[in-house]
């Protein structure tokens, strides 16, 4: 969390089952409003303190352990570090007051709370892993812009302006870019080159912005038989090899990564031994995207017209107690496609045999990283891989009565 508090992966786990109606905080933080709330600025201790009310006056039992699970740091958190919520949480003008009942997930309030480093939504911590031999990694998180709550009428867009006032225009999550360096200790031996280095791979991780549309809402009588299809464009996911400043890291426009060697020495090669220099021979930057079942050259800024995953799904009631489903996950077109794999094997080392080598290793001793280390990351960050959870919060029926 950008609080400098680390948690351990059963601890994400139990926060991010959790989750606050963001009128329960801003009461719980002494606001009287959500306006008031958004306006304000809070410090890091105070956010989750607050959060720690809310959670635990609530009458579900995932979102009082979450409460539990924040209360045992958050008299830990800085007490001088200060956000406004108003820049991590857009509110369309006029929604302020249903949007006290927007759910907040518990730990994607906290991690989005990043911006409290330099004012910035950065920050750095040190997380676990599940990766066997890699008990922790260090992450550098960039949310590229505020993920947004909306209220809006049935359309379809197109949604030009930034506040997405045209009819049908929903929220748009936000793009995240995550950096680490996985310590690995990698054994070529498997291959038959005599090698076995402690080194790092350099890892960056992008999660495309995705953006919703109201497309039918209809009034039923009952109101709690009322539908709304929410339509989800997602932007798929882009995994890469290579370093990062922490200033591309954040920057808006395309990705700037730099080689960084895997290896550094020499080692001999072949019959007769052909000596290759390692930190030359190693050096590489790798760029792929995943998208809508296909794998491109490039990051997501240089894919993104290239469409993505497209998917409508029907929520039915009118209230927060009684909307069916209370979420849904629209899947990014990645499938079963493997992330890592199909990155770690597009290695572009010029010498074939070395490039195998490395290729296969990292292969095996990261299997799973998809599963062990993207997935777990982006799900404390509210996001999915390649895809996007959506859910409806409440639909206002109105009767007009001509006479």
């Amino acid at each position: 969390p950008p609080i400098g508090i680390n948690l351990d992966a059963l601890s994400y786990k139990g926060i991010a089952n959790g989750s606050v109606l963001l009128g329960d905080l801003a009461a719980a933080a002494g606001f009287g409003s959500v306006n008031e709330l958004l306006s304000a600025t809070i410090s890091a201790r105070d956010l989750l303190n607050a959060e720690v009310t809310a959670l635990r006056a609530s009458s579900n039992a995932a979102d009082v352990a979450a409460g539990n699970q924040i209360a045992a740091f958050a008299n830990q958190a800085s007490n001088t570090l200060t956000l406004s919520l108003g820049q991590l949480l857009f509110v369309a003008t006029g929604s302020t007051s249903s949007a006290a009942n927007y759910k907040i997930n518990a730990l994607d309030l906290i991690q989005n709370s990043g911006e409290i480093i330099n004012g910035k939504n950065f920050f750095s911590t040190t997380i676990t892993t599940g990766i066997p031999g890699v008990l922790t990694a260090p992450i550098r998180v960039a949310i590229i812009e505020a993920p947004q709550m909306h209220d809006n009428f049935q359309g379809s867009g197109p949604c030009t302006d930034p506040l997405r006032l045209e009819p049908g225009c929903g929220p748009k999550t936000a793009q995240v870019r995550i950096a680490t360096s996985i310590p690995i200790t990698l054994d070529l031996t498997a291959s038959g080159l005599p090698l076995v280095q402690a080194t790092t791979i350099p890892i960056v991780i992008e999660a495309a912005a995705a953006e919703s549309f109201f497309t039918s809402v209809k009034c039923g009588e009952p109101t709690s038989t009322s539908s709304t299809n929410l339509r989800v464009l997602t932007n798929g996911i882009a995994m890469h090899i290579g370093s990062v400043t922490d200033a591309a890291l954040q920057s808006t426009t395309a990705l700037s990564l730099q080689p960084q060697a895997l290896l550094h020495g020499s080692v001999a090669i072949g019959f007769p031994p052909v000596v290759v220099t390692l930190d030359a021979a190693t050096a590489v930057t790798v760029k792929k995207t995943f998208k809508h079942g296909a794998v491109l050259s490039g990051d997501i800024e240089s894919n993104s017209g290239v469409l993505g995953g497209d998917e409508t799904h029907t929520f039915v009631g009118d209230a927060k107690d009684n909307i069916l489903p209370t979420s849904w996950r629209y899947d990014g077109g990645v499938g079963n496609t493997n992330v890592a794999n199909t990155v770690f094997s597009s290695l572009g080392i010029t010498n074939p045999v070395l490039n195998a080598a490395i290729s296969t290793a990292l292969q095996t001793q990261l299997a799973g990283f998809d599963k062990l280390f993207i997935d777990p990351v982006l799900s404390s960050l509210g996001v999915t891989i390649a895809g996007a959870d959506g859910m409806i919060d409440a639909v206002k029926c109105t009767v007009r009565l001509v006479t």
